[in-house]
């Protein structure tokens, strides 16, 4: 979900490979919205996947300190939660 913890507008990209073939599935935020709010419990996964993503890649996440704050107190997965909360204009 790249973009999430940046303020620019990114689409949603996933792919999916099978044997040597890539399929790469964009998903418009207007289409993925009902998603997320019909599977509340996507949200969470969503970013806690993300957070495994970001802290295999550390150094390619450049936090600014109130994003590093944030993450001290909620944790990678839980300021991730909020970004996406806060990207389809839910509740926090």
């Amino acid at each position: 979900m790249p973009g999430l913890h940046s303020p620019y507008p990114r689409k949603i990209t996933h792919s999916i490979a099978h044997s040597q073939a890539v399929c790469l599935v964009e998903i418009r935020k207007a289409d993925f919205d009902p998603i997320l709010r019909s599977q509340p419990t996507l949200l969470a996964k969503l970013s806690e996947v993300e957070a495994g993503r970001l802290a295999a890649n550390r150094d390619a996440a450049p936090w600014t300190a109130a994003e590093q704050a944030e993450i001290e107190k909620f944790g990678v997965a839980g300021f991730l939660r909020r970004k996406i909360q806060e990207f389809f204009g839910y509740a926090a």
